[in-house]
């Protein structure tokens, strides 16, 4: 993969995973759309990236109920 150049007097920020020591990947998508298919995708995507987190910011996120049952939607993919 190469990336585009950057506008001149831009420098190329360093990629946080190198400072932090994991990558982390990010949804920002209501939860009511992210289907069963997708949960099992993500998990065998952190499965496969060794340390990898996933960041999954929705309001709806706030409600205990909704956390535990995303939650548990993504143990049952182990």
């Amino acid at each position: 993969m190469t990336l585009a150049p950057l506008p001149p007097g831009i420098a190329r920020a360093p990629t946080p995973a190198l400072a932090n020591g994991f990558i982390t990947f990010g949804v920002f998508n209501r939860i009511s759309k992210i289907s069963n298919e997708a949960v099992e995708v993500w998990s065998r995507i952190l499965e496969r990236v060794p340390g990898s987190r996933l960041l999954i910011k929705d309001t709806a996120l706030d409600a205990q109920l909704v956390r535990d049952n995303l939650l548990a939607r993504f143990a049952a993919c182990r």
